[in-house]
């Protein structure tokens, strides 16, 4: 079994989260025109190099990311984990 810490209560991470999703649709996220026609693309409000993230498509994306990662130093030896 591998110790756990927990630094924030349930309520506290509900919060910020509710308050990162308010974020990304208003003011937005400014975004080069690469990455606007890809959110577009994907459900994003994109208008002046500004996207408007609803949480909707900011949920899918999480879920996609990889729930760990290691990170490797020079010399190829793990370093984080």
């Amino acid at each position: 079994m591998r110790p756990s810490l927990r630094l924030l209560d349930d309520s506290l991470v509900s919060r910020i989260e509710a308050e990162a999703f308010s974020l990304l649709m208003s003011p937005g996220v400014k975004v080069a025109s690469g990455a606007a026609e890809l959110l577009a693309a994907a459900g994003a409000l994109v208008q002046d190099g500004i996207a408007r993230i609803p949480p909707a498509l900011a949920r899918r994306a999480l879920a996609t990311a990889p729930h760990e990662f290691f990170l490797y130093d020079r010399a190829s030896r793990p370093a984080v984990h």
